[in-house]
Formats: structure tokens, sequence, C-alpha cells
């Protein structure tokens, strides 16, 4: 299984090829997917050291993703990300066991 600083998921093609773009240069290795499906396929215990992913997606949303990642490996950080990021969207990350929930730049 291959170790990965960062697994993005976002179903914007465009938005995850310029995340991945950042944190390549930043010398990060990066696993990039458009949904959260994709995104825990194989993951596990010693994968990955944090998920940053889109709050709002087909199928299964940021929540669920916290939600499903807590289930595979609980010391295992998401941050989500929404371009319409409110309080109580926050608190609902929070409570649901989120890293943070952050506002897309």
């Amino acid at each position: 299984m291959n170790m990965h600083d960062v697994i993005l998921i976002d179903d914007d093609p465009e938005v995850l090829q310029a995340y991945c773009q950042t944190l390549e240069l930043e010398g990060m290795t990066v696993a990039a997917h458009a949904s959260v499906e994709e995104g825990l396929f194989g993951l596990g215990s010693d994968s990955t050291s944090i998920i940053v992913s889109d709050v709002r997606m087909p199928n299964h949303d940021g929540f669920d993703l916290v939600s499903m990642t807590k289930q595979i490996d609980v010391d295992i950080p998401v941050i989500l990300i929404s371009g319409h990021g409110d309080v109580p969207m926050a608190l609902q990350a929070m409570r649901a066991g989120a890293w943070d929930l952050i506002e897309k730049p």
C-alpha cells in the first residue's frame, strides 16, 4: 500500500488539480480522487497522514467521509473545505469529528 502525505477529494477536476499542484510543489505526496468512495478505497492504518475533502459532493458528502474515515482509522485527521461555509456547518463538522472546516480560496 502506498503512503501518501495527503489524500485530496473533490468532485471538481480543476480544483483538484490546483490543490495537487500546490501540495506537490511543497514536496508532499498526494493521492487525488473525485469521490469519497475512491478516496477511501484501500485506506488503512499508516496509509496517509491527512485527508482534505470538499464538503458538498454527489453520493456522500464530507460529513459522511469523516464518519467513514473514523470507522477505518480514528487517528487520520480530516479537514473539510467548503465554498459555502457558515457557523452551523462549522459546528456540524466539528461535531462529526473533522479536524477543521475551511473556506475555499
